[in-house]
């Protein structure tokens, strides 16, 4: 939101790294805070719901984004969708409240906090762990490059096709083409696993 009224390169590129900074902390506490309200057998849909508010609000984003930006200015698209998500943002801070550990498995953790370079050596232990990790990263430094620029180069598509250019189409394009995409990924997972379930028995337990 504060990005809206920033006024040189450098402002805009701190407000962007703290947002960054902040979306960070998200995924992993978020995690941590489902997998105590929820079972198990409940808890890999529960996080997958949370983890699919990303995506539909990258979608509809876009699209209100590049409407607002084409009649307002890019400005008002910066300040209108972020105060959309501050009083969310204020209701789960007055509301949520965060359990117990462990108290949905029936098995309390102990508060006791270990150093976090501990953690740190533990976790790169994991050579499963290492691997996401790095793929992860590299996912991540392909798709935000991406997302970056396919405006821009849909408005110089319209450009060359001879189709009106501008943010609001660039906008509503990109989030088709974005639920397209994860449309798309969700069959293929939901067609893989159950491939997998008939092949290995044992794999959805």
């Amino acid at each position: 939101m504060v990005t809206g009224v920033t006024q040189n390169f450098w402002q805009m590129f701190f407000c962007r790294m703290v947002t960054g900074i902040g979306e960070t902390g998200i995924l992993s506490s978020g995690s941590s805070i489902i997998s105590d309200f929820f079972p198990a057998k409940k808890r890999s849909a529960a996080i997958a719901i949370s983890v699919s508010g990303a995506t539909v609000g990258l979608t509809v984003g876009l699209m209100f984004g590049g409407y607002i930006a084409e009649r307002y200015g890019w400005r008002y698209a910066f300040i209108i969708v972020g105060l959309a998500g501050a009083p969310v943002a204020l209701l789960t801070g007055m509301v949520l409240q965060e359990p117990q550990r462990g108290i949905a498995d029936k098995r309390l953790v102990s508060e006791h906090q270990e150093r976090f370079i501990d953690l740190c050596k533990t976790l790169l232990r994991n050579r499963t762990y290492v691997q996401i990790l790095l793929a992860a990263c590299l996912l991540n430094f392909m798709l935000f490059g991406v997302i970056q620029w396919m405006p821009a180069l849909i408005i110089i598509g319209m450009l060359s096709d001879q189709l009106r250019p501008s943010m609001e189409n660039a906008g509503a394009l990109e989030a088709a083409l974005s639920s397209i995409a994860v449309v798309t990924s969700i069959w293929a997972l939901i067609h893989l696993y159950l491939s997998l379930r008939n092949v290995f028995p044992g794999f959805h337990s």
